[in-house]
């Protein structure tokens, strides 16, 4: 068996602007999940923030499909993703083009938890508003 999953994904949102990437599992949308994010942009700015209670994990950033072409990626690790005497950790790392400028790439850290103990069965994941542009994708992987 595996014992962690490793899930890489790129892609673009049907909504202009930026867009968070939402990691839920097994179908749980309540206020059950815990994140701190650290995004570091290419203008020198960065921003801190996080949430407790959220109904998911803010893993990444996705480009509203402009300029054209431009679209996030990442990965997201889930370390022990069947363990049930903890709760669900999560790591993330993305990066993400807002324009074509210098100042608008983005790198974005997150860690976060679901506070519960079950195994993990099921992984969702889809921007905060609008959906995926065709052509996006997802792949899971397990990990020894």
């Amino acid at each position: 068996g595996h014992l962690h999953l490793f899930l890489y994904w790129i892609g673009a949102g049907t909504v202009a602007g930026q867009n968070g990437v939402q990691v839920r599992f097994n179908g749980d949308a309540g206020g059950n999940y815990q994140w701190h994010r650290y995004q570091f942009k290419g203008d020198g700015a960065s921003a801190i923030a996080g949430l407790v209670g959220d109904t998911e994990i803010e893993a990444g950033e996705v480009t509203g499909g402009s300029p054209a072409s431009y679209a996030g990626s990442g990965e997201i690790l889930i370390p022990y993703y069947d363990e049930t005497d903890f709760f669900a950790g999560v790591q993330s790392e993305s990066r993400n083009s807002r324009d074509a400028l210098a100042s608008g790439q983005v790198q974005t850290i997150t860690g976060g938890q679901w506070l519960n103990a079950a195994a993990i069965t099921r992984i969702q994941c889809f921007p905060g508003a609008g959906n995926f542009v065709a052509g996006s994708k997802a792949t899971l992987y397990g990990l020894a």
